[in-house]
């Protein structure tokens, strides 16, 4: 049964939005630490996508990606792992030992994904002190 308020869609929505930031972090952390390995590709989730994805996941419509794979069924999580690039950016110079991480983009995009998950946990604090305060 569908939660009348919506509550059930925005909390996973919220959820869904943390967990991914969360992901980033580590990413971009490894990315940073990585610096001076040889061959070493910067890696990053594609954000967007996995929240339009959880999104028409959740609207249950279309029933299919353009490319004709199914969307997860009810009750399944979403596999990141599906959503992790190589960052390939042709502004990146690619050093003679192959590692393209550039310090100063992995770091602009720390604080990036550090403004998405605070502003997604402001969100879900607001709405949790809501209920408790509807709940009294």
């Amino acid at each position: 049964m569908m939660d009348p308020l919506g509550n059930e869609r925005k909390y996973g929505l919220l959820k869904t939005a943390l967990d991914v930031g969360a992901m980033r972090q580590q990413l971009f952390a490894g990315n940073i630490a990585n610096v001076d390995t040889p061959g070493y590709k910067a890696k990053d989730l594609n954000f967007e996508a996995i929240m339009r994805d959880y999104e028409e996941q959740v609207e249950m419509t279309p029933t299919s990606r353009p490319n004709g794979q199914p969307f997860l069924g009810r009750g399944q999580i979403i596999e990141y792992g599906d959503y992790q690039i190589e960052d390939e950016d042709s502004n990146i110079t690619m050093r003679i030992d192959g590692n393209n991480v550039d310090v100063d983009k992995e770091m602009a995009k720390l604080a990036h994904n550090s403004g998405r998950f605070s502003l997604a946990t402001q969100f879900l604090n607001r709405k949790a002190r809501l209920l408790n305060e509807l709940m009294r």
